[in-house]
């Protein structure tokens, strides 16, 4: 129930503390003094978006706070579930900065505006004077329906089956889009993997490859080479060999008189001993070259199958062959581990759909056997609403295929007077006729759901006389388990209820604002007086005022 609301800064609002009570409150006013501003304000509240042309002075922020008495409400889990501190008091606040940037807190906390407007839905029900328009919704109409059929709970074990049901449909369907594509590019993946598979790569072969026909392809240069240079550096008869042992000799000549000659004599020793070792492992090196033709065809043939791998994949390297043969096995293997998730998941949709459907067969038929009642308690209410004559019939089909709402086609028709065959809802023109029957329809959802707080801003639209009557009685009769806050501009309506706000603009200087003001028992004739009245308020239209307040 909502207990308080503090307003500052919006619309015509420069600062407003509100009290509400539990019961039947009304709001009345002349029209534009800003009733609806305060809709508006509680609106911002329950999560809707807010910008900064809301702002009275727009060099100050808009703060909206409400306080809620949640204690009769199951709300514990959902403050758990959303990081909430959970009291039976709960404070929302709304705040809008000149730039437009907008904030929200509960109890304190910053929230974002999904969690404020799921929370907000608990709270508060409002009827603007354009909802008429629901009246052609299916939601509405079937929220009507298992409102009375008290089939809520076994709609939403349906509506999870339904969207497990659409989420695995749709999962099986690109699944099966994607083997078709994996199918289709399957055969030309299994020709290329076979033949990468086939080649028998091995690591860094190409490389190594490359490197061995550079060397055979210059075998013979290479060995013509190595017996030049082993023939200058030790076999020929004059070779650098025998050149450097003459060099040493000499020096020992002269070595007994030149001591310092000793040390070329060392160096010139272990030269050649150098140019021994590597004449002999160039000679070694010769031996070790198996030159042949057929191998060297061979290394040719292998390395024009590598090259035209690597061309016709737009590769580099042997590694990069490799991996690409290893991806091409795991995407043939990839068909084999789909096809296996496909059949998995159709077996899960197949037990799913089979649930699904024994649930919308209970609906349908919890549905359908609410109706007859319900089609009695709705002419009934209308025809106290002034519309004798009115007809409302409930059709419910049912379909082999599922829908958001169960297995079954809704169809709610509607005649407002004699001889006029119902017409589906939203075929029915708009106007009194359709305020009266949305109250009707309003209180029935009411009275099967907890919602602590209505609010209707205009239901009366077109109304007047014995029906507002009739409707003032309704809306009291919903008070006594709601609390109803009702804008209206018809005295019957204002005269019902248990307590009666006045709006009234007004004007300081260069600032026009709205003010909201509890009217005491004497100021309510008056105002209720002048609602009977034109310009002036006669006395006749005060006596009225006086006992449509003694009726209550």
């Amino acid at each position: 129930m909502l207990q308080h609301l503090d307003i500052k800064n919006y619309l015509l609002i420069h600062n407003l503390s509100l009290d509400f009570y539990n019961g039947f409150t009304v709001i009345t006013g002349e029209t534009g003094s800003g009733k609806s501003i305060l809709l508006g304000a509680i609106q911002l509240l329950l999560g809707e978006r807010a910008d900064s042309g809301a702002l009275l002075d727009k060099s100050k922020k808009c703060v909206i706070e409400g306080v809620f008495d949640i204690k009769q409400l199951d709300l514990k889990h959902f403050f758990e579930q959303n990081d909430l501190e959970y009291e039976d008091t709960l404070i929302i606040r709304r705040e809008i900065s000149p730039n437009g940037r907008s904030r929200a807190f509960i109890n304190d906390t910053p929230v974002n505006l999904s969690i404020l407007k799921s929370i907000g839905e608990q709270l508060i029900n409002i009827h603007s004077q354009f909802d008429t328009l629901l009246l052609g919704t299916k939601k509405f109409q079937y929220t009507l329906l298992d409102s009375f059929a008290n089939t809520n709970d076994l709609f939403t074990k349906y509506l999870k089956l339904y969207e497990n049901f659409t989420f695995f449909k749709k999962e099986i369907e690109e699944d099966r889009e994607m083997m078709r594509q994996l199918m289709h590019e399957n055969d030309y993946k299994q020709f290329q993997w076979e033949e990468l598979k086939n080649a028998d790569i091995k690591e860094n072969e190409y490389e190594e490859l490359h490197q061995q026909y550079e060397l055979l392809s210059h075998a013979e240069l290479t060995l013509q080479t190595i017996k030049e240079t082993t023939a200058l550096l030790y076999e020929n008869e004059q070779n650098i060999y025998q050149n450097i042992a003459q060099i040493i000799q000499k020096l020992r000549n002269i070595s007994s008189y030149l001591p310092k000659a000793e040390k070329f004599i060392d160096i010139l020793e272990n030269i050649e001993i150098e140019i021994k070792d590597i004449s002999m492992s160039l000679s070694e090196l010769a031996d070790s070259l198996d030159y042949s033709p057929d191998e060297l065809q061979r290394i040719e043939n292998r390395l024009d199958l590598f090259q035209k791998l690597m061309f016709k994949h737009h590769v580099q390297t042997t590694e990069e062959l490799l991996e690409l043969q290893e991806n091409l096995k795991k995407d043939i293997k990839n068909i084999d581990e789909l096809a296996n998730k496909i059949v998995k998941k159709e077996a899960n949709l197949l037990q799913i759909e089979t649930e699904l459907r024994d649930t919308a067969i209970k609906l349908y038929n919890e549905r359908k056997k609410a109706i007859p009642e319900l089609e009695k308690l709705i002419i009934k209410l209308i025809s106290r609403l002034g519309m004798q004559d009115g007809k409302f019939i409930i059709q419910l089909e049912k379909l082999d295929e599922p829908t958001i709402f169960g297995f079954d086609k809704l169809e709610l028709k509607f005649s407002a007077n004699k001889g006029i065959e119902p017409e589906a809802l939203e075929r029915v023109a708009s106007g009194g006729e359709m305020s009266r029957l949305m109250l009707a329809l309003k209180s029935i959802i009411a009275s099967q759901n907890y919602l602590p707080t209505l609010i209707f801003d205009e239901i009366d639209m077109g109304v007047s006389g014995n029906i507002a009557a009739q409707m003032a009685d309704l809306l009291s009769d919903m008070s006594m388990h709601h609390q109803v806050i009702v804008i209206t501009h018809l005295p019957q309506i204002a005269a019902k209820a248990n307590y009666h706000i006045q709006v009234e603009k007004k004007s300081d200087r260069d600032i026009t604002h709205s003010e909201f003001k509890y009217l005491t028992d004497d100021e309510r004739i008056i105002s209720i007086a002048s609602m009977l009245s034109n310009d002036n308020i006669l006395d006749t239209a005060i006596d009225t005022a006086r006992q449509l307040l003694k009726q209550v």
